[in-house]
């Protein structure tokens, strides 16, 4: 069974291990009382009272099977059905838990953690999807001290303000508020300083909630970019950084599917500008239509899908922007030929995704990096640190 360890100390970021067959025990953070129980049948309660849970409706079927609703922030729902809860029992016991989504399909396979930092699959055997996959069946192993369920390990607002802080204890990084969402969340960016030239890269992610995987794609890349070897020094001593970890802090707050809490998807935001948190960042990107002062060399923006891949500007003009990013990707080949890289989109203005804007408005590369929801967490590390050492090679060979 995979388990997934989440380390927010040692170096001043954070790591991502793979673990063995066993979850890993642990003390649960927050035990949560009965009082505050979304809903509670003959011992058996659940909770939704954290960052990033999601159950809309409860309902006990027998004395060991229950239903929980799950909905969409929003219509219409993108095919993201996101859920997240905790449960206990009054006892140790296996129940059957029933997620039927009123709209889309089941996409995450259910995990289960008793801290939110370890998490093991449940067995597949215990995964029954239902109905086209518009209900999944789930076999729990259940007992008085809560246990977490959730579509995909958990990275919660909390999650990025204590790695965000580590990171800033850094010399050569400072973190600055640069505006707040719709409800009034802070969103920050990291930024480094060992480099005058001007030259940076930017990256950012979060813009959708449950998309977790581009979320660990996302930490391993700046975790390499900010390490002390010879070639992330002198990479930052010739280009800085700019980075936005987590645009939709509402989103993860309330465990939307996909959406803002105005129901827009901000990665189609890019243009209209007409919500808060694009703005926000948007605005903070203008400094680089003064390229006497500053200049964007790359942009990257995370993602999750159901397959890595990196969608580009494929049949974009000028034609150097493209070409900057396929040779990157070919680097990347070069350095990982079991794992080649699978590429699609193109440039289409139309679209108002972050890339899309990025390339229009400063001509800048500007990739959509997707981590697929079932990658290898192992296998994520591998890419993503290749990916931002050649990255680096990239940059430095332009200086």
């Amino acid at each position: 069974m995979l388990v997934i360890r989440i380390l927010l100390a040692s170096v001043l970021a954070v790591f991502l291990t793979a673990c063995n067959e066993e979850q890993v025990a642990s003390v649960p953070d927050n035990s949560p009382p009965d009082d505050k129980a979304a809903c509670q049948y003959d011992g058996v309660a659940f909770y939704d009272n954290f960052q990033m849970a999601r159950i809309d409706g409860c309902q006990q079927i027998s004395a060991t099977e229950f239903e929980l609703t799950i909905e969409p922030e929003s219509l219409p729902a993108h095919h993201s059905p996101w859920y997240a809860f905790q449960v206990s029992s009054d006892r140790e016991q296996r129940i059957s838990v029933t997620l039927k989504y009123t709209e889309k399909a089941h996409r995450y396979a259910p995990k289960t953690s008793l801290d939110k930092k370890s998490w093991a699959l449940v067995p597949q055997d215990q995964v029954v999807e239902l109905d086209e996959g518009k209900s999944v069946r789930i076999g729990l192993d259940v007992g008085p001290t809560p246990i977490y369920v959730a579509g995909q390990e958990i990275i919660d607002n909390d999650d990025y303000d204590q790695m965000e802080l580590l990171l800033a204890q850094k010399p050569f990084v400072t973190r600055t508020q640069i505006g707040s969402s719709e409800q009034g969340r802070p969103i920050y960016k990291l930024e480094t300083n060992s480099s005058d030239s001007g030259d940076f890269l930017v990256l950012t992610g979060r813009q959708h909630p449950p998309e977790i995987t581009g979320a660990l794609g996302m930490l391993h890349f700046v975790d390499v970019l900010m390490a002390d070897t010879p070639l992330a020094q002198e990479f930052r001593s010739k280009v800085n950084l700019l980075i936005v970890f987590n645009m939709n802090p509402d989103g993860v707050e309330h465990g939307h599917w996909r959406k803002n809490v105005n129901g827009i998807d901000l990665n189609r935001d890019w243009g209209p500008m007409e919500q808060a948190e694009t703005r926000v960042v948007i605005n903070e990107l203008q400094r680089f239509l003064d390229t006497e002062k500053e200049r964007m060399r790359f942009f990257v923006d995370f993602h999750s899908t159901g397959k890595d891949v990196i969608y580009t500007l494929k049949d974009s003009e000028p034609a150097d922007a493209e070409e900057t990013i396929f040779r990157w990707i070919g680097m990347i080949d070069e350095r990982l030929p079991e794992h080649p890289v699978v590429t699609g989109g193109s440039y289409n203005p139309a679209k108002f995704l972050s890339k899309n804007y990025v390339f229009k408005t400063f001509g800048a590369p500007a990739v959509t990096y997707e981590m697929g929801d079932h990658t290898d967490r192992e296998l994520i590390r591998t890419k993503s640190v290749a990916a931002a050492e050649e990255m680096m090679k990239l940059l430095l060979s332009k200086q």
